[in-house]
């Protein structure tokens, strides 16, 4: 019987271990090609499509004939089983789906112990009495875990992911304007590897998209590496196309996978007009046994807000663009130095003058992290301080408690809030002079150049320890001083609601209005002692939010509604107390 126009469609090969609980038919095979290879590794499943393309002719018989499969072992040069099987296609099918099972054992495989893949395995499928023409051929790639000696979720670490819009513009002509198209994107991860020694390149690795409805698209990808004429480690981007239906906007997560095993993804809307950008390390965090129903309440979860940026602060606009000139100025000499170019010096260290509560740490915080990214801090942590964690609970042990915390604060921030406690002039015997000393010490050590010091205090006090210490005006120049002025009432409100939206609470119309007046009365008695932000933020802790529970104590079952309404019988009155206005001045200029 002639065969010849019998064809091999998506040849497909699997190597599995022995379960008796889970039958070899309910295995799922993919077009992955790399798998590991374990000690009980039993078989492989294979798996194809015969097209009979007699169908088009008419003829509708039933076909019967028979096949070759064998598995090559191409570090041995030799076949290590194969086998033929008689096939038959039922009548009038034109795509016979067809699955056999060859033995393999571990024993009979490439027992290589100096190289990551154990053995690389060619399958050939072929019609008897057919030519090469009509064969199929899939070869796998086997790696060996005990010598790798990581998980596979440990073999890459991710450095970021984007979507990477398609678009072809010559089809813009012929589009009704009337209809939503599916948008094409490019699903893109970018990975740093961790087995380098072990495998050299990275492997293959799958991409998978669930929609909200729970279907999965897959697409295995090999790496391409990004950075290649680059002195910096060397990074591998993964990238398949997805379709996106407008009918069908929601929650979709997205993931990668390698050797079948999920470490990194996220969460994305396609209800929402803008999306992110590039997703950096901490936000490609993967969702074990992801479930499509829980997609919608995960993703508001993790777009609740978190860690604050500059441009999210309330007011300090002049500090804002103060942080965003030095650190762009900082980058900047940077890229000179690795361009070859003289570099100039950036002095490093600052002095934060404000009251308490105006947001001298949070603008610490961000600025070690836009340090970090501009390459100037290596870490950019902040490690806090103050008087009493640097003298400690005995005297004498002052310095070994700043040089403690020196160390602690290397590639990072050391942050000394009330910094100007540290300086007592008429005490000839107090501690503090030894903690300045020790930090003096440091900021002449020009080998000590990973590390930033911020001194953080009222801005008059601070002044004086200042003027008193020639050491510190010569480390910290007039332009790292930065002014944090207290907030205006205004100012306040607007923190005040910010803190209510982000915590899922809102304000009925006479609830913001009350809020409002009670803020403006605290903000016109205000004392030196006045927290801004920070007395914000407790009066709706300690005062609001009990008012608010102690009302709905007696609701037997409140409802999401009224657990999240804030009423105007919720804000307590201003409590005038008779003392002194405030004297000195707000802030201070340098």
């Amino acid at each position: 019987m002639n065969n010849k126009q019998i064809y091999i469609e998506n040849l497909k090969v699997r190597p599995v271990c022995h379960n008796p609980e889970t039958p070899e038919s309910d295995i799922q095979l993919d077009n992955r090609t790399q798998f590991l290879l374990f000690k009980n590794t039993s078989s492989l499943i294979i798996e194809t499509n015969f097209l009979n393309e007699r169908i088009e002719s008419g003829n509708l018989r039933q076909r019967s004939f028979k096949v070759n499969v064998d598995a090559y072992d191409v570090i041995k040069e030799k076949t290590i089983v194969s086998k033929t099987v008689k096939v038959r296609i039922p009548h009038g099918t034109y795509r016979y789906l067809w699955r056999t099972t060859l033995p393999l054992s571990y024993d009979n495989l490439h027992p290589n112990g100096e190289q990551g893949i154990n053995d690389v395995i060619r399958v050939t499928v072929n019609i008897d009495g057919c030519d090469e023409y009509f064969c199929g051929r899939q070869t796998i790639l086997l790696y060996n875990l005990p010598y790798i000696k990581m998980l596979p979720t440990k073999w890459a670490s991710p450095v970021e992911a984007c979507f990477i819009p398609l678009r072809d513009e010559s089809l813009d002509s012929y589009r009704n304007p009337n209809i939503d198209y599916d948008v094409e994107q490019d699903l893109c991860f970018t990975l740093k590897s961790n087995v380098r020694h072990h495998l050299g390149n990275l492997p293959e690795m799958e991409l998978r998209v669930t929609d909200p409805e729970g279907n999965v698209v897959k697409r295995t990808v090999m790496p391409q590496k990004r950075n290649h004429d680059s002195d910096e480690e060397p990074t591998w981007s993964y990238r398949g196309c997805f379709s996106f239906s407008k009918e069908n906007r929601g929650v979709y997560y997205a993931e990668i996978l390698c050797m079948g095993h999920a470490f990194a993804g996220f969460l994305f809307n396609t209800s929402e007009e803008a999306e992110k950008g590039t997703l950096l390390p901490d936000e490609l965090n993967h969702i074990p046994n992801y479930d499509y129903t829980n997609g919608p309440i995960l993703y508001k979860r993790s777009h609740l807000p978190g860690e604050p940026t500059l441009d999210s602060l309330t007011g300090l606009a002049d500090v804002k663009r103060k942080v965003m000139e030095y650190t762009n100025l900082a980058r900047f000499n940077r890229l000179r130095a690795q361009a070859g170019l003289c570099k100039l010096d950036t002095p490093l260290h600052c002095m934060f003058l404000g009251s308490s509560g105006t947001g001298k740490t949070t603008v610490a915080k961000i600025m070690g992290k836009l340090l970090h990214e501009a390459g100037v801090l290596s870490k950019g942590h902040v490690v806090m301080c103050e008087r009493a964690t640097l003298i400690g609970q005995y005297y004498s042990s002052e310095s070994e408690n700043t040089i403690k915390a020196l160390e602690e604060a290397q590639g990072g921030i050391l942050f000394i809030d009330e910094a100007y406690q540290l300086h007592q002039p008429n005490d000839a015997r107090d501690p503090g002079r030894f903690v300045i000393e020790s930090l003096l010490t440091a900021l002449a050590d020009e080998k000590r150049n990973d590390w930033m010091l911020i001194l953080a205090g009222y801005p008059e006090p601070m002044k004086k320890m200042f003027d008193m210490n020639p050491g510190l005006r010569s480390r910290i120049p007039d332009s790292n001083i930065y002014n944090f002025d207290d907030f205006s009432k205004d100012e306040l409100m607007e923190i005040a609601l910010r803190f209510f939206e982000a915590n899922g609470f809102r304000l009925t119309a006479k609830a913001e209005e009350a809020m409002r007046k009670r803020i403006e009365s605290d903000w016109a008695s205000r004392t030196e002692d006045f927290g801004n932000a920070r007395y914000v933020v407790n009066l709706i802790r300690t005062r609001v939010i009990p008012a608010m529970a102690m009302r709905l104590a007696s609701v037997e079952s409140p409802s999401g509604e009224e657990l999240s309404l804030v009423l105007d019988t919720d804000i307590p009155k201003h409590e005038r107390i008779l003392i002194a206005p405030r004297l000195r001045p707000i802030g201070f200029a340098v």
